[in-house]
Protein backbone atom coordinates (compact mmCIF):
# COMPACT_ATOMS: atom_id res chain seq x y z
CA UNK A 1 0.00 0.00 0.00
CA UNK A 2 1.41 3.42 -1.16
CA UNK A 3 0.56 6.38 1.45
CA UNK A 4 -0.94 8.86 -0.08
CA UNK A 5 -0.15 12.84 0.90
CA UNK A 6 -2.64 14.11 3.10
CA UNK A 7 -5.34 16.59 1.47
CA UNK A 8 -8.56 17.94 3.49
CA UNK A 9 -11.75 17.09 1.86
CA UNK A 10 -14.08 18.82 4.21
CA UNK A 11 -16.91 17.32 4.81
CA UNK A 12 -19.60 20.19 3.80
CA UNK A 13 -22.69 18.49 4.61
CA UNK A 14 -23.94 18.86 7.90
CA UNK A 15 -25.55 15.55 7.49
CA UNK A 16 -22.01 13.96 6.45
CA UNK A 17 -20.47 15.16 9.29
CA UNK A 18 -23.01 13.84 11.52
CA UNK A 19 -22.68 10.61 9.90
CA UNK A 20 -18.96 10.32 10.22
CA UNK A 21 -19.37 11.87 13.72
CA UNK A 22 -21.51 7.96 14.34
CA UNK A 23 -19.16 6.09 12.88
CA UNK A 24 -16.62 7.14 14.50
CA UNK A 25 -18.11 6.82 17.86
CA UNK A 26 -20.32 3.82 17.34
CA UNK A 27 -19.28 1.79 13.99
CA UNK A 28 -15.54 1.97 13.99
CA UNK A 29 -12.98 0.25 16.43
CA UNK A 30 -10.06 1.79 18.15
CA UNK A 31 -7.84 0.74 15.64
CA UNK A 32 -9.65 2.39 12.24
CA UNK A 33 -10.27 5.62 14.73
CA UNK A 34 -6.62 5.48 15.81
CA UNK A 35 -6.02 5.59 11.67
CA UNK A 36 -8.14 7.99 11.31
CA UNK A 37 -6.57 10.34 14.14
CA UNK A 38 -3.03 9.77 12.16
CA UNK A 39 -3.77 11.55 9.54
CA UNK A 40 -5.93 14.35 10.82
CA UNK A 41 -4.54 17.51 11.61
CA UNK A 42 -4.34 16.93 15.64
CA UNK A 43 -1.43 18.41 16.93
CA UNK A 44 1.19 15.59 18.62
CA UNK A 45 2.12 18.06 21.47
CA UNK A 46 0.44 16.29 24.53
CA UNK A 47 -2.23 19.15 25.09
CA UNK A 48 -5.03 18.01 26.49
CA UNK A 49 -8.44 17.85 23.95
CA UNK A 50 -11.70 18.11 24.83
CA UNK A 51 -13.86 15.21 23.73
CA UNK A 52 -15.43 17.12 21.32
CA UNK A 53 -12.10 17.97 19.63
CA UNK A 54 -10.80 13.95 19.98
CA UNK A 55 -13.96 13.70 17.90
CA UNK A 56 -13.83 16.13 15.46
CA UNK A 57 -10.64 14.89 14.02
CA UNK A 58 -11.05 11.30 13.68
CA UNK A 59 -13.92 12.61 11.94
CA UNK A 60 -11.35 14.48 9.78
CA UNK A 61 -8.86 11.75 9.11
CA UNK A 62 -12.18 9.38 8.02
CA UNK A 63 -13.41 12.54 5.99
CA UNK A 64 -9.70 12.40 4.45
CA UNK A 65 -8.91 8.97 3.71
CA UNK A 66 -12.79 7.48 3.71
CA UNK A 67 -13.85 4.69 5.33
CA UNK A 68 -12.83 1.78 3.51
CA UNK A 69 -9.12 3.23 3.54
CA UNK A 70 -9.50 3.55 7.24
CA UNK A 71 -10.43 0.09 7.58
CA UNK A 72 -7.80 -1.02 5.19
CA UNK A 73 -4.81 0.66 6.94
CA UNK A 74 -6.02 -0.49 10.04
CA UNK A 75 -6.01 -4.36 8.76
CA UNK A 76 -2.44 -4.22 7.49
CA UNK A 77 -1.60 -1.64 10.55
CA UNK A 78 -3.03 -5.74 12.29
CA UNK A 79 -1.10 -7.17 10.46
CA UNK A 80 2.25 -5.77 11.45
CA UNK A 81 1.82 -5.93 14.67
CA UNK A 82 0.65 -9.45 13.85
CA UNK A 83 4.03 -10.81 12.00
CA UNK A 84 5.85 -7.98 15.25
CA UNK A 85 4.70 -10.97 17.96
CA UNK A 86 5.71 -13.71 15.32
CA UNK A 87 9.06 -12.40 15.29
CA UNK A 88 9.33 -11.97 19.33
CA UNK A 89 7.80 -15.45 19.64
CA UNK A 90 10.13 -17.16 17.30
CA UNK A 91 13.17 -15.59 19.03
CA UNK A 92 12.53 -16.04 22.71
CA UNK A 93 10.83 -12.49 23.26
CA UNK A 94 13.69 -10.55 22.25
CA UNK A 95 14.72 -9.06 18.84
CA UNK A 96 17.80 -6.62 18.23
CA UNK A 97 16.10 -3.60 16.37
CA UNK A 98 19.09 -3.58 13.88
CA UNK A 99 17.53 -6.89 12.71
CA UNK A 100 16.93 -6.81 8.76
CA UNK A 101 13.30 -8.35 9.89
CA UNK A 102 12.59 -5.68 12.28
CA UNK A 103 14.08 -2.43 10.02
CA UNK A 104 11.94 -4.16 7.15
CA UNK A 105 8.64 -4.20 10.22
CA UNK A 106 9.91 -0.67 10.89
CA UNK A 107 9.30 0.42 7.58
CA UNK A 108 6.37 -1.58 6.67
CA UNK A 109 4.81 -0.02 9.90
CA UNK A 110 5.63 3.46 8.55
CA UNK A 111 4.15 3.45 5.25
CA UNK A 112 0.85 1.81 6.91
CA UNK A 113 0.28 4.72 9.29
CA UNK A 114 1.70 7.12 7.07
CA UNK A 115 2.99 9.00 9.97
CA UNK A 116 5.68 9.16 11.98
CA UNK A 117 6.55 7.18 15.75
CA UNK A 118 5.11 10.88 17.47
CA UNK A 119 2.10 10.95 15.57
CA UNK A 120 1.15 7.51 15.63
CA UNK A 121 1.83 7.39 19.50
CA UNK A 122 -0.57 9.73 19.79
CA UNK A 123 -3.07 8.64 17.37
CA UNK A 124 -3.28 5.76 19.20
CA UNK A 125 -3.43 7.47 22.96
CA UNK A 126 -6.44 9.60 21.58
CA UNK A 127 -8.37 6.66 19.94
CA UNK A 128 -8.35 4.84 23.34
CA UNK A 129 -10.16 7.79 24.58
CA UNK A 130 -12.77 8.22 21.94
CA UNK A 131 -13.82 4.94 21.76
CA UNK A 132 -13.91 4.59 25.68
CA UNK A 133 -15.94 7.82 25.35
CA UNK A 134 -18.20 6.08 22.78
CA UNK A 135 -18.74 3.23 25.30
CA UNK A 136 -19.84 5.71 28.19
CA UNK A 137 -21.93 7.94 25.98
CA UNK A 138 -23.50 4.96 24.74
CA UNK A 139 -24.19 3.26 28.42
CA UNK A 140 -25.42 6.72 28.99
CA UNK A 141 -27.87 6.70 26.19
CA UNK A 142 -29.35 3.49 27.24
CA UNK A 143 -30.30 4.36 30.59
CA UNK A 144 -31.69 7.46 29.71
CA UNK A 145 -33.87 5.60 27.08
CA UNK A 146 -35.06 3.03 30.03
Amino acid sequence: MQVKPISAVPANDSADVEYLRVLVTSVLDAQEVAVALAVSDMPTRREALSSEQEIGYAVQGVARLGVAEVQARATAARNVNGRYVELLEMNGGRVAPGDSLVKALNERERQVWGCGQRRQSRAVSVAWDVTGLAAHLGANLDRSVA
